[in-house]
């Protein structure tokens, strides 16, 4: 009897769980740029090589902020010259980019149109 209770509590779970991106799958789904909205006058984009590059609009590109980030845990890190940034969770749907402190949304980004 308890098995067959468990079994239907995994069953009835599982759409949930299946929704959770692996370390892996959010280190693919992120690479790319990434703003306010999808115009994306300012944008943070995310390379493959674990390096990132902040652009604001008519920045000279020798001044824009440059960084690397690494995910561990559903946990983005990232690290610029200045210092260490803060740890946040990381969640991706779709186009949207959720940054998350103690269950709450801090910030949320739009994958960019181009």
């Amino acid at each position: 009897m308890r098995t067959l209770a468990f079994t239907a509590f995994l069953l009835a779970m599982a759409p949930t769980l299946a929704l959770a991106a692996t370390d892996d799958e959010l280190r693919q789904q992120i690479v790319g740029a990434w703003g306010e909205n999808a115009a994306c006058a300012d944008s943070l984009v995310f390379n493959a090589d674990g390096s990132f590059t902040m652009v604001r609009a008519g920045d000279d590109p020798a001044g824009r902020g440059v960084g690397t980030w690494s995910i561990a845990g559903g946990v983005l890190s990232g690290a610029t010259p200045d210092g260490a940034m803060p740890d946040v969770m990381l969640r991706i749907e779709a186009t949207k980019l959720y940054f998350e402190e103690a269950g709450q949304v801090v910030n949320e980004l739009t994958r960019c149109e181009s």
